[in-house]
């Protein structure tokens, strides 16, 4: 599933091929519009330019020149691709630009697209958080208390957006912390190295690709399957439930 650092690989993808060009032509088949997008996506997009961009955790916003923003929600499988002669399979949106195409292909039909008047305004009214990579200490610190798991805390978007579940156990593993502890009981020093933590891993997914085999071997998301164990002591990896999603832990080296 594609997380905030794949959604920026996206996005500087998007803007290398794409930026400052012309719609020639646009066509949506078989992907949902959201309720909030303007009526007709297709004539909305028809003849404008691609003049910036923007991401909120894995949304991502392209700038057009008439002061609307094109909205993509990648979903489970949605990736961005540019081609010039046979269109990708799964195009769900395909742009003609004068001298490329780009095909927005979901394998399933779990992505979104919109085209809004205001993007800042879609994001508050959807609570979103700010983004992962800009969000601001304090507002960070202030975030733990009561007894809701500390993992659940991370992955809730209002929160900060952007950090999935994956992230969620590499910046809790690094830290020694379990997913299941009250996010009142995490001390200040911790709460500083998650914050920490959470700007370093995400900026070392973007460096490396996304491709958690070349992350260093003392990172869980290398290692992260069944089967396998804490690069430290060696013991099985503990997994649970926690806010619905699958935790993998060590229950040796956190606490």
């Amino acid at each position: 599933m594609p997380e905030l650092p794949e959604v920026e690989a996206f996005r500087r993808r998007i803007m290398d091929g794409a930026m400052g060009k012309q719609i020639q032509s646009a066509r949506l088949d078989g992907i949902r519009v959201l309720p909030e997008s303007v009526p007709d996506v297709e004539a909305s997009l028809h003849g404008r330019r691609v003049v910036g961009s923007e991401r909120n955790g894995k949304s991502l916003f392209l700038a057009l020149d008439d002061g609307r923003w094109l909205l993509l929600h990648f979903g489970m499988s949605g990736e961005p691709v540019f081609f010039h002669d046979q269109e990708p399979r799964f195009t769900r949106l395909a742009m003609t630009f004068p001298d490329c195409k780009l095909a927005i292909c979901w394998q399933r039909k779990l992505g979104a697209v919109a085209v809004l008047e205001d993007f800042r305004a879609y994001l508050s009214a959807k609570k979103r958080g700010p983004d992962a990579l800009e969000a601001p200490w304090d507002a960070f610190r202030e975030g733990f208390h009561g007894r809701r798991a500390v993992k659940s805390l991370l992955l809730d978007q209002s929160f900060v957006s952007g950090v999935g579940n994956l992230y969620a156990d590499e910046m809790l593993y690094q830290n020694g912390i379990l997913p299941q502890r009250p996010a009142s009981s995490i001390s200040e020093d911790e709460v500083k190295g998650l914050y920490d933590s959470m700007g370093s891993i995400l900026r070392l997914s973007i460096q490396m690709g996304t491709d958690f085999s070349r992350f260093p071997s003392g990172m869980m998301l290398n290692v992260r399957h069944r089967g396998s164990s804490c690069p430290r002591c060696r013991s099985p990896w503990s997994t649970s439930k926690v806010g619905g999603r699958t935790s993998f832990f060590c229950q040796h080296c956190q606490r």
